[in-house]
């Protein structure tokens, strides 16, 4: 199995011949200059200070920032 750096380690540890187990190893995938699929979103600009507004219609404000519903 080779590693990250371009050794095969299980070949010199564990010749084929000479293995206790039986090794099952998945083929590896290959992605080959597969470009990645970017889906953008349309811009949405939203009005912070209207939805305030609209968010504190049905409630009471005490003061240190809480509310009650009317």
């Amino acid at each position: 199995m080779p590693l990250r750096s371009g050794k095969k380690y299980l070949k010199i540890i564990f010749p084929i011949e000479n293995q206790p187990f039986k090794l099952i190893l998945l083929p590896e995938k290959k992605i080959e200059n597969q470009p990645f699929k970017l889906i953008l979103l349309p811009e949405k600009k939203i009005d912070f200070d209207q939805s305030s507004k609209e968010w504190r219609k049905n409630k009471y404000y005490h003061g240190n920032g809480t509310f009650t519903y009317k």
